[in-house]
C-alpha cells in the first residue's frame, strides 16, 4: 500500500471557522503551521490552539523556532 501524501491546507480551516465559531467548541487549527502570521491568521479566525510539532521538530532547534512562533 503506498504512503499517502500529507496535504495541509489553512484554507480549508478558514473556510470551516465560521459554521463552527457558534459551536461553543474549542477550535484546534492543523499541524502544518510554521509562521506567527499563518497563527494569527487562524486566531482572528477563532482558533485558540495550534499544532506546531512539526516545525519545531524540522527547525532544528525548538525553542528558537517556538520564541520566534510566540513573539
Amino acid at each position: 500500500m503506498p504512503n499517502a501524501e500529507h496535504v495541509i491546507s489553512l484554507g480549508l480551516s478558514r473556510r470551516l471557522a465560521p459554521r463552527l465559531r457558534d459551536s461553543g467548541k474549542t477550535f484546534i487549527a492543523e499541524s502544518g503551521l510554521s509562521t506567527r502570521a499563518e497563527i494569527d491568521a487562524l486566531k482572528s479566525d477563532g482558533f485558540s490552539a495550534f499544532l506546531i510539532g512539526t516545525h519545531l521538530i524540522k527547525s532544528g532547534k525548538p525553542g528558537r523556532a517556538l520564541a520566534e512562533l510566540l513573539a
